[in-house]
């Protein structure tokens, strides 16, 4: 009994402890974490369902300036492309209208934030990982 009362006492005591380390509004902040810098990252690119397919271009830096990574037709949305972490993307889609072209751009730096303080170790977590190449 006395083992269950302090079992009882420090399962209180840590989620008490602990309220400031967690972000409820995201859900268990230090669940979703990586522990290891990552150099890659999964990125979500959402696609209009006008057609069955669209043109997709992704460029390393600004469509301008930058070269083509990726040039490919795609059937699904979303879809997921691995880029390097810490670098400036940017997309276009192309849709085929019966009366006319249109072409969709969007861009996204993908950004590392380190947070030291919040987890028991070093937690990276992953911005900019989505782009939205949808018609509007």
């Amino acid at each position: 009994m006395k083992h269950g009362i302090i079992a009882f006492i420090s399962v209180v005591l840590f989620s008490l402890g602990c309220s400031d380390k967690f972000d409820t509004s995201e859900g268990d902040f230090c669940d979703n974490c990586r522990y290891i810098k990552p150099l890659k990252a999964n990125v979500k690119i959402g696609l209009s369902k006008v057609n069955d397919s669209a043109h997709v271009k992704i460029y390393r830096d600004k469509k301008e300036e930058g070269y083509v990574l990726l040039e490919k037709t795609v059937y699904d949305t979303p879809f997921t492309v691995q880029l390097n972490t810490q670098a400036e993307y940017s997309a276009t889609a192309k849709y085929y209208l019966s009366d006319r072209t249109v072409t969709v751009v969007d861009g996204t730096f993908i950004e590392l934030k380190k947070y030291d303080n919040r987890c028991d170790s070093t937690c990276w977590k992953i911005e900019g990982n989505t782009m939205n190449l949808q018609l509007k």
